[in-house]
């Protein structure tokens, strides 16, 4: 058996090299990407980000400044995820900071029912804090220094259907 000839080794490289192109050409760009996830996270027609979404989009704030600070100027005290006036009903909201302007944050229980208690879990870069929420304990903390932009999130992990969370950045009222 004779072994293949040069030009149908290097028909077979140019061959593979087009169809790699082609691939990458058709895979979404990252920033792409990115601008889909805010505005979903925006209408609240997208579910909590996975890990790698959510460090997708830490990495490209951090890469384009001017898209966090866009993103921030277009949402409600830079609370990217859907809310009204800062009062959160899903069971996540993600918030961007782009600099070391107010590190504040105060979750508070807005729910419609008097008592009960909400689990809170704030994340922002590795730093993890958890904490319990009800109508006389709100959630009080001050965020770290740095790197900016900072993407914030916050879950709600046993949130009930009607219960609500309101999300306040800067000094506390």
């Amino acid at each position: 058996m004779r072994p293949p000839s040069i030009g149908f080794v290097w028909g077979a490289v140019v061959l593979a090299g087009a169809l790699s192109f082609f691939a990458w050409g058709l895979s979404t760009p990252p920033l792409e990407a990115v601008w889909t996830m805010t505005i979903e996270l925006g209408a609240g027609s997208r579910g909590r980000l996975d890990e790698d979404e959510r460090r997708q989009l830490a990495r490209a704030m951090m890469r384009h400044p001017k898209l966090a600070e866009d993103i921030a100027a277009d949402a409600y005290q830079g609370i990217l995820s859907s809310n009204d006036a800062g009062r959160v009903t899903k069971k996540y909201a993600y918030l961007v900071r782009i600099d070391g302007a107010d590190p504040r944050i105060v979750v508070r229980y807005d729910g419609v029912r008097n008592e009960g208690a909400v689990k809170v879990r704030m994340r922002v870069d590795d730093r993890v804090e958890d904490a319990t929420i009800s109508p006389d304990r709100p959630f009080e903390t001050t965020l770290p220094d740095g790197p900016y932009p900072q993407l914030v999130e916050l879950r709600f992990p046993q949130m009930k259907k009607k219960d609500a969370v309101r999300i306040e950045r800067g000094s506390t009222p």
